[in-house]
C-alpha cells in the first residue's frame, strides 16, 4: 500500500512539473496574432468624452486612455506605438488624454509628449468650432491650473495653423489673466507659411498690444511674404513716427529675424532701388541682403551698386566686415570684377575688389 501511494505521489510530482513546463512555454498574451490595436484601451468614441466648457475637466473620468503598462515603464518602441495610436484619435480625445496624463496618472513626461501629439494632429485634422470653443473655455477658465492652460497655449503655438493662431489672437485680445494673455500673444507663424500672413498682417495693423506687435512682426519676417515685408519696411522707415513700439518691432524683425531669408529678397531689393548709399533705407536693407543665403541677395546688392553714381565704398566695407555670411567668391560679388559689367561709379567696383582681397586674406588657407 505504501508503495502504491509512493508511486501516486511521484506521478503527481511529475504531472506538476510537466504542467509548469508547458505554462512556461506558452506564448505571452502580447504576441497574440488577433490583437486589434497597440492601444487596446483607447477605443473611445468622441461623444463619450464629457466636454470642457466653463468648468475644469472631471477629476475622475471613466477610464479614458488608461492602459495596463504605465508610460514610464514602456520602452521607446512601445511609447512610439502608443503615441502613434493616439494621433489617430479625434482631437477632443487627444486633448483629454493630455490633461488626464497629469491629473490621473501623474505622468508629466507622457503629458508633454501628448502635447506634441496634439499640436501635430491639429496640423492634419481640421478642428471643429465646438472643439475650438472647448479649448478657449479651458484656457480662459481660472479654475484650471495655469500649467495646464499654458500647456494648451503651447500646443496651439506649435500647431501654427489658421485655426490655432486665430484662437490665440482671441485669447490675447480677451483674456483677463495677464500671464495667459501675454502667453497667447507670443504666437509664431513660421510653421504655418504664407497662408497665415494675411491674418498676421491684419493683426499688425490693428493691435496696440506690445507683445502682439513683436510676435506678429517676427512671424511676418519668418514667413517673408512680400506684403508682410512691405508692411515691416514701411513701419521701420516711417519718418517722424509717433508709434515707437511698432517701429522698433519692425526694425528688429527685419534686422534679426529676417536674415538668411532668401524669399524676402524681391521686396527688399525693390525698396533699395533709387536709394543713396547713405539713406536710412540703404543702411537698413543692404545689410539684410548681404546676410541672406544663396546668390540672390548678393546679386541684388551688386546691381544696385552698379546703378549708383555715388561712392558707396564705406557701405561696401561695412557689409563685408559685418554682414557677409556666405563665400562672396561664389556669387555676384566676384562677378562684379569683370570689366564687362558696367558701373556708373568705378569706385564702387574698386571697393568690391578691395573688400574681396581683404576677405581672402582673412580666410585660413
Amino acid at each position: 500500500m505504501k508503495a502504491k501511494y509512493k508511486i501516486l505521489f511521484v506521478a503527481g510530482i511529475v504531472l506538476v512539473v510537466v504542467s509548469a513546463a508547458l505554462r512556461l512555454r506558452k506564448p505571452p498574451p502580447a504576441h497574440r496574432s488577433n490583437k486589434s490595436t497597440p492601444l487596446e484601451d483607447l477605443v473611445v468614441a468622441q461623444n463619450q468624452i464629457p466636454p470642457v466648457v466653463n468648468t475644469p475637466l472631471p477629476s475622475n473620468p471613466s477610464g479614458v486612455g488608461t492602459h495596463k503598462l504605465k508610460y514610464e515603464e514602456m520602452g521607446i518602441l512601445e511609447k512610439n506605438a502608443f503615441l502613434t495610436e493616439v494621433e489617430k484619435q479625434d482631437l477632443p480625445v487627444i486633448f483629454k488624454l493630455m490633461i488626464d496624463a497629469k491629473r490621473l496618472e501623474h505622468a508629466s513626461m507622457k503629458q508633454l509628449h501628448l502635447q506634441t501629439v496634439l499640436s501635430d494632429a491639429m496640423r492634419i485634422k481640421k478642428p471643429t468650432p465646438e472643439f475650438l470653443e472647448q479649448l478657449y473655455a479651458f484656457i480662459t477658465n481660472s479654475a484650471n491650473s495655469e500649467f495646464e492652460r499654458q500647456l494648451v497655449i503651447g500646443a496651439l503655438v506649435d500647431a501654427a495653423t489658421k485655426e490655432s493662431v486665430n484662437l490665440l489672437l482671441q485669447v490675447a485680445n480677451s483674456a483677463t489673466d495677464k500671464k495667459i494673455k501675454d502667453s497667447a500673444a507670443t504666437l509664431t507663424g513660421n510653421r504655418g507659411g504664407p497662408a497665415l500672413s494675411p491674418m498676421l498682417e491684419r493683426t499688425w495693423l490693428e493691435t496696440t498690444n506690445p507683445t502682439l506687435l513683436w510676435s506678429t512682426a517676427e512671424s511676418m519676417a519668418e514667413i517673408s511674404a512680400p506684403s508682410g515685408i512691405e508692411l515691416l519696411l514701411s513701419a521701420a522707415l516711417a519718418k517722424n513716427s509717433k508709434d515707437q513700439a511698432r517701429q522698433e518691432a519692425a526694425t528688429r524683425a527685419l534686422s534679426i529675424v529676417l536674415i538668411y531669408k532668401e524669399d524676402a529678397v524681391p521686396p527688399l531689393a525693390a525698396r533699395l532701388k533709387d536709394q543713396t548709399p547713405t539713406s536710412e533705407a540703404a543702411q537698413l536693407v543692404a545689410p539684410i541682403l548681404a546676410a541672406t543665403s544663396g546668390p540672390d541677395g548678393q546679386k541684388a546688392l551688386v546691381e544696385w551698386l552698379q546703378s549708383r553714381p555715388e561712392n558707396a565704398a564705406p557701405l561696401v566695407e561695412q557689409l563685408f566686415r559685418q554682414n557677409i555670411r556666405t563665400d562672396p567668391f561664389e556669387y555676384a560679388w566676384a562677378a562684379a570684377l569683370d570689366p564687362a559689367l558696367p558701373f556708373k561709379n568705378e569706385e564702387n567696383r574698386n571697393a568690391i575688389r578691395k573688400a574681396l582681397e581683404a576677405y581672402r586674406a582673412s580666410r585660413p588657407r
